[in-house]
C-alpha cells in the first residue's frame, strides 16, 4: 500500500481552570494513503475510503481551532454539537456522538450527535460497562469494529435508526485518567475505521478534554 507521511503544524488550545487560554505549535503527523481494497462481509472486494479522502490531519487542527474559540456564553452543548459535525465531517461518518459521564449516577449521558434520531440526546443513558460505548469508558481503551454487532457487547438502542450502521468506533475521554466522556463514530460501510482513525480520533478526545471538564 503506496503511503506518505504528510506534516502540518497546528495549534493546541488549552483552556485553564478560571478560562484562560494559552496556545501552543504542535506537529501533527498524518497518514495519507491510496484507496485501499477492503472485504465486505459477503467476501466481496469492495473499495474503502482513504485517509486522505478523510483528511484526519485538517480535521485535528480544526477541533484544535474549536476548543480554542469556545464560547463560554454559547455553552457546552453548543461546542459539542459543533464538535461533532466537525468530527463527522472530516471523517467522512455517517454518525458522530458524544457521551458525557456522570460519576453521580455513574451513566453516560448522550449529549450531542449527528446522524441518529435527535430526540434522544439528553435521554438516552448508558450504564458504565453497557454497550460497546459503555465497554470503551470501564476499559479506558479504545473499540473499533468492523461490524458492530459481531462485538458481544452489542447493544441495540430501539428508536436511535442505528441499524443500518455496521462499522463503530468509539474513543474514551480521559482527563488524566479520569472519565469524562465516549467519543464515537458509525458508518455504513462494512470495516470503514482504520487504525489512522483510531489514533486521529483519540488526538480529539483528549483535545475536548479539558473543556468539557472546565465548561
Amino acid at each position: 500500500l503506496d503511503k506518505q507521511l504528510q506534516r502540518l503544524l497546528c495549534y493546541r488550545y488549552t483552556i485553564g481552570q478560571e478560562g484562560t487560554e494559552t496556545r501552543e505549535k504542535v506537529l501533527f503527523l498524518g497518514m495519507k494513503s491510496s484507496l485501499a481494497a477492503g472485504i465486505d462481509g459477503r467476501g466481496r472486494n469492495e473499495p474503502r475510503m482513504s485517509d486522505f479522502q478523510k483528511d484526519n490531519v485538517a480535521l485535528m487542527c480544526d477541533i484544535g481551532e474549536l476548543v480554542g474559540l469556545f464560547d463560554f456564553e454559547a455553552g457546552l452543548d453548543a461546542f459539542l454539537a459543533k464538535a461533532v459535525s466537525t468530527v463527522a465531517w472530516h471523517m467522512r461518518a455517517a454518525v458522530c456522538s458524544i457521551f458525557l459521564y456522570e460519576p453521580e449516577t455513574q451513566e453516560l449521558v448522550l449529549r450531542a450527535n449527528q446522524g441518529l434520531n435527535p430526540d434522544l440526546v439528553g435521554r438516552l443513558r448508558l450504564k458504565n460497562g453497557e454497550g460497546i460505548t459503555g465497554m470503551t469508558l470501564k476499559e479506558m481503551r479504545p473499540v473499533c469494529e468492523a461490524r458492530a454487532t459481531d462485538n458481544p457487547h452489542f447493544k441495540h438502542i430501539p428508536g436511535s435508526q442505528e441499524e443500518r450502521f455496521v462499522s463503530f468506533l468509539a474513543v474514551p475521554i480521559l482527563r488524566k485518567m479520569n472519565p469524562v466522556g465516549v467519543i464515537a463514530v458509525q458508518d455504513p460501510q462494512w470495516n470503514y475505521f482504520t487504525p489512522n482513525d483510531v489514533q486521529a480520533l483519540q488526538v480529539i478526545s483528549s483535545q475536548l478534554a479539558g473543556v468539557i471538564e472546565n465548561a
